[in-house]
């Protein structure tokens, strides 16, 4: 198996100390350097609040796409919407459990860098839920 190398990054703005509203998602092989990108045009302080890893870029694609379509509504701007970050997250994870089959994505690869600021307590819970998922091989 090959090396996973794209990721699903979600970003939020982090005024006041914790992620907020709005937040960005995006797709990216490098989502560190992409994050310092996005701040340079930014003028609110920003935080990563997740990223998911995927085999390929077209797998990542698609649940992003996923994402963007069901939330057309909240989109304030391109890639930005008015969505809290846990929601986005749920969000994200719940495309995930539905396109693990169709795409043979391993949970503990969903998993791998689930990052949250102030948010340990959730982003756990998300991670337990992730591992009791079960998939159809």
């Amino acid at each position: 198996m090959s090396e996973l190398c794209t990721w699903i990054y979600v970003v939020a703005d982090y005024t006041g100390g914790a992620p907020k509203r709005p937040i960005k998602v995006g797709i990216s092989d490098e989502p560190t350097s992409r994050l310092r990108t996005i701040q340079t045009g930014c003028p609110s302080p920003l935080i990563e609040v997740a990223r998911f890893r995927f085999k390929t870029r077209k797998v990542a694609a698609d649940v992003e796409g996923a994402f963007h379509k069901y939330n057309s509504g909240f989109r304030t701007s391109g890639e930005w919407f008015d969505i809290d970050p846990a929601s986005a997250v749920h969000m994200i994870i719940t495309i995930i459990q539905s396109r693990c089959e169709m795409h043979d994505i391993d949970p503990k690869h969903a998993e791998s860098l689930l990052n949250f600021a102030g948010g340990r307590e959730y982003a756990e819970g998300v991670i337990r839920r992730l591992r009791g998922w079960r998939f159809t091989p």
